[in-house]
């Protein structure tokens, strides 16, 4: 059985932890489960019910023994066929699996399940997409099946020969997601009256369409052979299809006048992949918003392509947008927009800040009216759609343009804006832990030190926007110390090293006065700032030109590095010292605290973030290459360099705060746990956890899933280790009962990356229903 600290949990947390394993989207989810169950009794039953959640046959050479196997341990335990939720077929192996006897003496048993399995999904579980041979037969099954009366959640993916009485079949169907689903058949003259006549038609609630025109239209309009509609759209609430599909879009004003009345989320988001190729329809003349009354949320993604061939017509995308916010009326319900805008092309990126940005921010402020409104602002940036480039060149200046377009939004404290843009995460991780330390009164020298390449690199990325933000063509203009090429170089060193300086500062202030570690780090922090003025001198001194102020160097020359007798003094300079600080920052905490004494879980994060100082070293590394290789490449080199140089000191200052900022929120995280398990042993016995899950319920559940990795340490300070260096401190002292719970750390978030989601599907917003789907 358990032993302390997991025993002193309560049953409907141990649920709570089988459920969040469950739903983990890396590793085996199985095989966790598995593993789970086996840990101890306790989570046995409720691990079981994931297990069996998912009824699949997906390859006709494996599938006769995998229900052979199946078989067997219903034989043995018959209620695990009530634990079956969801039923995945692969539509090829119709013809054999209907008339298969293992498979039919199964059936059976789901179908005597309280709880029947609500969710089908159908079509290519793997591999090629599948066609159906014989689908009047098909239909007719499920007709008589018990799924005719179970079926609420209906997937088609990658099948082709779709028949429309299929949706016939599953009169309480509510959710419908097409996924390269298409139909051939044109008027149904061969099928029975039965099939096409006198059925209830379900009324839908959640449709997802992803390429599936020809399927979509005979939903809308089915041919002549049937007397009632295939499906009701009247109380369709959400709707969610790609706004480059130009087969979905063409269909989706018909949807929005039939389910006018009815639909509260609308989400143009699903990615299209269609490389270079894919480009943004005109959905001014295809979409009308007007007739929504109960629209609560409007998500949209766009493409905006920079680069076009010589005299095409330019493209007004956010015009177009503008035009369909502008059907909105100013009576509405929405409280929540969210853009997602994806510019491909090259600096200087006229063709996205020639679009009216000014324009879409007052529609935001006209949609808000005076009620408060969730609005998210999402951009990427890249040169091709598969391109992988993290910081493309120009990236920052297109932000900070489009962000001061925005400045408007600021007078409307009702409208919550979130511009999701990762550049300035080092800043925001920075300040925030200032704050956490000034609050809690620990500020220290590494916190001293750390407010100046935080000052210091809000100047750097200003100046090198205002330098950089018409191209090469504006390098000669700016003229002056600020915009010099020594005042840049020295900005960046400063960031860099003082972030070396912060995080070696930060390593000392955990051991005592007068200890040896402790001593050797604050050496190490002098010798960084001897290093940081020496570097200054031997990059700058060979690289001043023969005319001019003294701050005038010309890093684009290769005398800047040939230089006093040909050896390499400004390259190889930076690199040696770059190299050896980042070394030193790496492997001293990693000497000092190897032999500390602590739980095997925080001994892995602490080493693990000393050891994060090997991104700066990469990042030293692949900053001296490129300097190298590209300074004989002319006026174009001095941008290439600027913005790796502006990479490293972003990088730079990101590691020094990330162990403070990682302990914060683990700590954070372990006292919430720890008040969830003190509210446990006062509460009353907990009420047993049904076995039904609709996909409502599951909603609810997913919006905590973010809890669900903790333990019962206290969390570790990081303020001092004692005289022996045996051991990091604790507040509260941890005691022996609160260390035995390191085995909770091999129960929840642990596991190795796996699968992702379908790539046909783009995550939405937190807030959407996409985000709160339930687990079918």
């Amino acid at each position: 059985m358990l032993n302390p600290p997991l025993s002193l949990l309560s049953d409907d947390l141990l649920a709570y932890i089988v459920e969040h394993t469950a739903k983990l989207r890396f590793g085996d989810r199985l095989q966790n489960l598995n593993n789970l169950s086996l840990a101890d009794r306790a989570f046995t039953q409720a691990c079981q019910k994931y297990i069996f959640w998912v009824f699949k046959l997906s390859s006709r050479r494996k599938a006769p023994k995998k229900l052979k196997k199946l078989k067997n341990i219903l034989d043995d335990k018959p209620t695990f066929a009530h634990q079956f939720r969801r039923v995945e077929l692969a539509l090829e192996l119709s013809a054999w699996l209907f008339d298969d006897q293992t498979f039919n003496s199964i059936l059976p048993l789901l179908a005597n399940s309280p709880v029947l399995p609500h969710a089908l999904r159908l079509g290519r579980l793997m591999g090629d997409p599948t066609v159906l041979d014989d689908p009047i037969v098909v239909v007719r099954w499920f007709t008589q099946s018990f799924f005719s009366q179970s079926v609420t959640v209906l997937h088609l993916d990658a099948c082709r020969n779709i028949p429309l009485p299929i949706f016939l079949s599953f009169p309480r169907l509510r959710e419908v997601f097409l996924d390269h689903a298409r139909t051939s058949e044109k008027t149904y003259d061969q099928y029975p009256d039965d099939l096409c006549c006198g059925r209830e038609a379900p009324s839908l609630e959640v449709l997802n369409y992803w390429h599936s025109r020809s399927l979509l239209e005979q939903m809308i309009s089915p041919p002549l052979r049937f007397s009632t509609p295939v499906v009701l759209w009247s109380n369709l609430l959400v709707l969610t299809l790609s706004p480059q599909d130009e087969g979905g879009i063409s269909c989706l004003q018909p949807i929005l006048d039939a389910a006018c009345d009815a639909l509260q989320e609308l989400y143009l988001t699903n990615w299209d992949y269609g490389g270079s190729d894919a480009q943004q329809l005109p959905l001014a003349k295809l979409v009308n918003l007007s007739k929504l009354p109960n629209l609560h949320v409007f998500s949209l993604y766009a493409i905006i392509k920079c680069k076009i061939r010589r005299k095409a017509a330019r493209p007004v995308v956010l015009h177009d947008i503008n035009t369909v916010l502008r059907t909105i009326p100013g009576s509405n319900k929405i409280t929540n927009l969210w853009f997602d805008f994806s510019i491909l092309g090259r600096r200087p990126f006229h063709v996205c800040l020639e679009q009216d940005w000014v324009g879409i921010f007052k529609e935001i402020i006209r949609i808000s009216g005076s009620k408060a409104l969730e609005l998210e602002f999402q951009m990427g940036v890249a040169v091709e759609p598969s391109d992988s480039e993290l910081h493309p060149p120009g990236e920052d200046e297109l932000y900070m343009h489009i962000t001061e377009k925005a400045a408007s939004l600021s007078d409307y404290p009702k409208i919550c804006t979130h511009f999701w843009n990762p550049t300035f995460l080092a800043l925001g991780f920075t300040c925030l832990r200032l704050v956490h330390r000034w609050r809690t009164k620990q500020m220290w020298w590494d916190d001293y030190s750390a407010f100046i390449p935080l000052t210091v690199d809000v100047i750097y990325i200003v100046l090198t926007w205002l330098r950089f933000r018409d191209g090469v063509a504006g390098i000669t203009e700016m003229e002056g110390f600020l915009y010099s090429d020594w005042f840049g170089v020295a900005l960046g060193w400063t960031v860099i090293w003082g972030s070396r300086i912060s995080l070696s500062l930060s390593i000392a202030r955990v051991f005592p006065e007068k200890h040896t570690c402790r001593r050797f780090l604050l050496g190490l922090s002098t010798a960084f700032f001897l290093s940081y003025i020496g570097i200054l001198f031997a990059t700058a001194i060979p690289c001043k030109t023969a005319e001019g102020a003294w701050y005038d160097l010309n890093f684009n020359r290769k005398d800047c590095i040939k230089h006093l007798g040909g050896r390499i003094i400004a390259l190889l300079s930076t690199f040696i010292l770059d190299f050896s600080a980042d070394i030193l920052l790496v492997v001293t905490p990693l000497m000092m605290l190897w032999r500390v004494k602590l739980p095997t879980k925080e001994r892995r994060l602490i080493l693990a973030l000393f050891a994060s100082s090997l991104i700066t070293l990469l990042s030293s590394i692949t900053f001296s290459i490129i300097w190298a290789l590209s300074i004989d490449h002319g006026v174009s080199s001095v941008i290439l360099i600027s913005m790796f140089a502006l990479l490293q000191a972003g990088l730079s200052l990101l590691i020094c705060n990330l162990l403070i900022i990682t302990m914060l929120i683990y700590r954070f995280v372990l006292r919430k746990f720890e008040n969830d398990i003190q509210a446990s042993r006062t509460s009353p016995p907990p009420v047993a956890t049904t076995q039904e899950s609709t996909s409502n319920k599951n909603e609810t559940n997913e919006s905590s899933a973010d809890d669900s990795e903790k333990s019962t340490f206290h969390p570790v300070s990081l303020t001092s280790i004692n005289g022996t260096c045996s051991g990091i401190s604790s507040v509260p002292p941890a005691t022996a009962s609160s260390l035995q719970g390191s085995a909770l750390a091999h129960v929840v978030g642990e596991g190795e990356l796996g699968s992702s989601p379908s790539s046909s599907q783009m995550t939405g917003p937190p807030w959407s229903f996409s985000a709160r789907s339930s687990y079918t």
